[in-house]
């Protein structure tokens, strides 16, 4: 059983640095002004019936002023992006997300919803503590709680 999780915990790093190069390639001439890598876990990201783990979450602000945060799974990804954001206090960050979107380089599943995202950094913005979403469609609910590993936050750009 032990194995198995460190198989998991492997195959979702490896999807993450993957698509972490994916992203950076496809959008380097498509108006993303800035990505950051949060490396950690998800201790829930549901979407709709189905549950998922990650080791990683990718910040995305783009030159629109749309902010995302992209959860890669297998075989895809989840994102939750809005246009407005904002500090809350000195440690906390929040959006109004608007649009999930789930799915492949094959084919992905736009859906407008009503929700919002939260990050918690720590004092000195080093290092993301947690990110928590919450977004609805159709009686649906798309979710992430993501804790940070104190890792740095990593900028790939």
């Amino acid at each position: 059983m032990k194995d198995n999780k460190s198989i998991v915990k492997l195959l979702s790093l490896t999807v993450l640095i993957l698509l972490s190069f994916y992203i950076t390639k496809a959008f380097s001439q498509s108006g993303v002004k800035h990505m950051s890598l949060i490396k950690g876990k998800c201790t829930n990201l549901i979407v709709g019936s189905f549950r998922y783990e990650c080791a990683g979450v990718i910040l995305t602000t783009h030159e629109n002023g749309r902010i995302s945060f992209s959860i890669p799974i297998p075989k895809g990804a989840v994102s939750f992006s809005g246009g407005k954001s904002k500090k809350t206090d000195s440690r906390t960050y929040a959006l109004k997300v608007d649009n999930v979107s789930v799915g492949s380089a094959k084919k992905t599943v736009r859906y407008k919803v009503d929700g919002l995202c939260e990050m918690v950094v720590d004092a000195n913005e080093d290092f993301v503590r947690s990110v928590v979403c919450f977004a609805a469609y159709n009686g649906k609910a798309v979710a992430l709680n993501f804790v940070g590993d104190g890792s740095p936050i990593k900028h790939m750009n």
